[in-house]
């Protein structure tokens, strides 16, 4: 499960970071969301440079519509594969369908900045 934190900005490097926290024992900063791990190795002074590559953090645009769980849609049930060429299609009718369920799709995450 994840959070959506409003407000926070993402940070450029673990040393600007509010999950992160300083690691005497590898002299260089860990993170407080895994478990604090040394964000690099030990005395290196990345972590004023660029985020740890395990970073948990993920950004979402700052102004972005209603977000929605696009696998509640079942997209699948609609698809059937073109007997000629193989490719997956959607009929005009099941493109209806689909609009109507996206637009009636409860939201996960509200929307921002519009």
């Amino acid at each position: 499960m994840s959070i959506l934190i409003k407000g926070l900005i993402m940070p450029s490097c673990c040393d600007g970071c509010t999950f992160s926290d300083w690691s005497n024992l590898h002299q260089t900063a860990s993170c407080k969301l895994h478990d604090y791990d040394p964000c690099f190795a030990d005395h290196s002074r990345e972590y004023t440079d660029k985020r740890a590559d395990f970073c948990p953090l993920v950004e979402i645009p700052e102004s972005h519509g209603d977000l929605i769980d696009r696998d509640a849609l079942n997209i699948g049930e609609y698809e059937r594969e073109d007997d000629d060429t193989g490719t997956l299609e959607i009929s005009l009718g099941g493109l209806l369908d689909l609009y109507h369920k996206m637009k009636d799709a409860p939201t996960v995450i509200e929307a921002e900045g519009r």
